[in-house]
């Protein structure tokens, strides 16, 4: 997605998620001009992972069980016309898990283009899951 003239860009969505306590968790990260992906979420996030085995370990992430749907609001540093990609990522240790991340109703404000021109569903999945993925 490419930054538009306001020069800030914004990240909502909703989610549910349910980690093996702190040995699993999910992060949201973001590639600036094709850079490297650097965390975004941390202002969200509600612990840290310490399996040593999780790829993630030892950072700040969406871990254990959350309560309900919440809402996240992400607002990264960026500038007008800045290319970027967003992308949620989750690590596990190698034992046990849990039921996993579901991230839901995703909205970019601060974008020229259209990241997503209508939902795409999971030919796998039998429950649809995405509600709404728009831009402005």
């Amino acid at each position: 997605m490419t930054v538009s003239a306001g020069g800030s860009l914004r990240i909502d969505f909703d989610h549910l998620f349910s980690f093996n306590y702190d040995y699993d968790g999910g992060v949201v990260e973001m590639s600036k001009n094709g850079g490297d992906w650097m965390d975004i979420g941390t202002s969200a996030y509600n612990g840290w992972i310490y399996g040593s085995s999780n790829p993630l370990y030892p950072r700040r992430a969406f871990t254990y069980t959350s309560s309900g749907v919440r809402h996240v609001t992400l607002t990264p540093a960026v500038a007008v016309g800045d290319f970027v990609r967003v992308r949620f990522r989750i690590g596990t240790d190698s034992s046990y898990g849990a039921y996993g991340w579901e991230p839901d109703t995703m909205t970019f404000s601060g974008v020229v283009e259209t990241p997503f021109s209508a939902p795409a569903g999971d030919s796998g999945c039998t429950k649809a899951t995405i509600t709404r993925l728009t831009s402005s």
